[in-house]
């Protein structure tokens, strides 16, 4: 079964809302992304979306993009952070000596 998620995108310009359905990534897909993405970020965010939207929403998706292009980076953030990718890290400070050998 395809594994697919729900993007809502809220335009505050005009109180307008737009719901896409796009499929998991594979990791291909990631990969690329993440190496297209700090040379042009709409760009690689733009081939994301293209290439994980589900078939029968494309048209629907690329003609929102044509008026508000800074939507596909909105979904590939949404899509990364639901795969983790947007999480958090922190390190963790353990106490000096915590680790050391009994004699």
């Amino acid at each position: 079964m395809l594994k697919t998620t729900v993007i809502q995108i809220n335009d505050d310009t005009n109180d307008t809302t737009h719901e896409f359905t796009f499929r998991e990534p594979t990791t291909p897909v990631v990969s690329r992304y993440f190496s297209m993405a700090g040379k042009n970020l709409p760009k690689a965010s733009h081939e994301f979306c293209n290439d994980t939207i589900v078939p029968e929403q494309k048209d629907q998706w690329l003609n929102v993009l044509q008026t508000k292009p800074g939507y596909a980076v909105q979904a590939a953030n949404r899509m990364l952070d639901l795969l983790g990718y947007g999480a958090e890290t922190k390190k963790i400070e353990r106490p000096t000596g915590s680790n050391k050998e009994s004699a």
